[in-house]
């Protein structure tokens, strides 16, 4: 999808704002605390249903207000005519209310579905440096954009590892029928998951092979995936071998739940060798590359949330990341302090929106 009008009410210090003609890089500077970030969080509300800064969502309703609420128009990726409407509003403690085309909608998933969205910040870095959960959520955005049966095997999977968690809580009065009922549902779709995950970094790492000779300064990073349980061992097997050591911790110590993908430089891992600026770019590589392939599988384009490019990237590496996202098709929408800190990093032919933004209040700017 690609947005072409978003109106915000009552985030954080955006009282109302309305930002028209959205194209494809659309750039927003002004002074820190003035709102650039909380108009990329509104979007990422609209887009996923939540916020990207906190998962307690009292703070990001304006404090006059009772609810923070984002509409916007956009027009498919197929380049079909028509437009369609997006509407979130969330209250401070009740779970978000959805409409797509005026029609309510229960599923996070179902929204987030229309809009591959790819947040650059700060925290970014949790890619590399941080947990396996970060990395397994980066694997899980890929497939679940590309593969439509994806998100019903993974929520069966996560279903079946609280109940065996539970069980296994009440400890030996767990029955070995009842556990090995949720074992064998458990290994269905687990298997199901891991087949997906697997084929799509078979797919994306080539990708992600050629960005990386595209990056100027980058070294040569490989991958390596871990499913979760050992290898050479099945699934049924590994959680019948675990099962006492499960039993006396109380949750389930295998599955794709536990899955590692590690990137690693030579023989080390990554992190440890790489500087804080080559980890930028690691993250821009990759990044870029998951929108690329689903550009090439899918005809999709990605959506892409960049909070303070020059703080994230040099100057050189800030240009060849815009030529990236133009050569990708993405939809960006980019924060700065100045003007001219963003400004300059595009080819003539692609359209570009400017916002100032002051207090909470946008003003397109030429």
């Amino acid at each position: 999808m690609l947005l072409k009008r978003i109106e915000v009410h009552h985030v954080r210090n955006i009282t109302h704002a309305i930002l028209d003609d959205l194209g494809a890089i659309n750039l927003v500077y002004g002074a820190n605390g003035s709102g650039k970030t909380s108009l990329l969080e509104a979007i990422h509300l609209l887009c996923i249903g939540r916020s990207f800064r906190t998962r307690q969502f009292q703070s990001v309703v304006s404090h006059e207000a009772d609810s923070a609420t984002v509409y916007a128009n956009a027009s498919p990726d197929s380049g079909e005519a028509g437009r369609m409407t997006f509407g979130v509003q969330r209250t401070r403690a009740k779970s978000p209310q959805i409409k797509i085309n005026g029609q309510a909608v229960q599923s996070l998933a179902e929204l987030a579905g229309y809009f591959p969205m790819q947040v650059m910040n700060a925290q970014s870095f949790g890619l590399i440096e941080g947990g396996p959960s970060e990395r397994r959520q980066f694997v899980d955005w890929g497939v679940f954009h590309v593969e439509q049966s994806y998100i019903s095997h993974w929520q069966r999977t996560k279903k079946c590892i609280r109940q065996r968690n539970s069980m296994l809580r009440h400890g030996k009065m767990a029955q070995d029928q009842a556990l090995g009922a949720w074992d064998r549902e458990l290994v269905a779709h687990a298997n199901t998951v891991d087949g997906y995950r697997q084929h799509y970094l078979d797919r994306l790492w080539p990708v992600v092979e050629d960005t990386l000779t595209r990056f100027p300064g980058l070294p040569t990073v490989r991958y390596r995936y871990e499913r979760g349980w050992p290898g050479g061992q099945g699934l049924d097997e590994a959680l019948m071998a675990s099962r006492e050591k499960d039993l006396q911790r109380g949750f389930t110590s295998c599955g794709p739940h536990r899955a590692e993908i590690r990137f690693t430089v030579g023989d080390k891992v990554a992190a440890e060798v790489l500087s804080r600026g080559q980890i930028k770019a690691l993250v821009s590589v990759l990044r870029l590359s998951q929108a690329r392939l689903l550009a090439d599988e899918t005809g999709r384009r990605c959506l892409f949330l960049i909070d303070d490019l020059p703080a994230e990237l040099d100057g050189q590496h800030q240009r060849w990341l815009g030529r990236q996202l133009e050569a990708v098709g993405a939809q960006a929408f980019i924060t700065g302090i100045g003007y001219e800190d963003i400004a300059g990093l595009w080819s003539e032919e692609t359209a570009v929106q400017m916002f100032h933004v002051e207090h909470g209040r946008l003003v397109a700017t030429v």
